[in-house]
């Protein structure tokens, strides 16, 4: 991990948390969530416990006031992460079950924006409740995009288009300029 600037003007920043002030923040909020999703779930992860467990400081741009993690992990470390990421199927069966009716509420809200046939992309798909929502509701044009097989393999069985890419990679696709909205969640 690399200190870092602030990434949208590249000044320097001032630590709002040390990595240590950080770290007693996470294990105090990772014990508030364990304590209370126990009885509901019995593997944690993802709900209790975070994908990217580097405990970095937090810092505020001088310029901006942005707010960023520092040191971060480079974008390709963040890659190769999500890449490698194992996910078992019956715990991507629970979230497609669950967050479907509640990313069925957010699509039924961002339809406001968008022409009556919109082609929609989610990057980041992970279990597809916001693409099982979109089918749902009727949306016909919807795809998703994420680096993580075990993702895009649980997805496919249940008959999405997903793509193995990243966004990056997704830009240089012709069929980017002709979407009408691109849904990035962090729930």
């Amino acid at each position: 991990m690399e200190k870092t600037k602030c990434p949208i003007c590249k000044q320097e920043g001032e630590a709002l948390l040390t990595s240590e002030q950080l770290e007693k923040e996470v294990l105090y909020v990772r014990n508030f969530y364990r304590e209370r999703l126990r009885r509901y779930v019995a593997d944690l992860t993802d709900q209790a416990d975070f994908v990217q467990r580097d405990i970095t400081g937090i810092d505020s741009c001088s310029d901006c006031s942005t707010i960023y993690r520092n040191p971060a992990p480079s974008p390709d470390e963040i890659l190769d992460r999500y890449r490698t990421e194992e996910y078992d199927p019956e715990k991507l069966e629970f979230f497609f079950r669950i967050y479907t009716p509640h990313f069925l509420k957010r699509l039924r809200y961002i339809k406001k924006w968008l022409p009556e046939n919109p082609k929609i992309l989610e990057v980041g798909a992970y279990a597809g409740g916001f693409m099982n929502a979109c089918r749902t509701d009727g949306v016909k044009d919807v795809e998703g995009i994420d680096v993580c097989e075990d993702i895009n393999r649980f997805l496919r069985k249940k008959g999405f288009n997903i793509g193995n890419q990243s966004i990056s990679e997704y830009a240089n696709d012709e069929s980017a300029d002709q979407l009408d909205c691109v849904a990035i969640w962090n729930c």
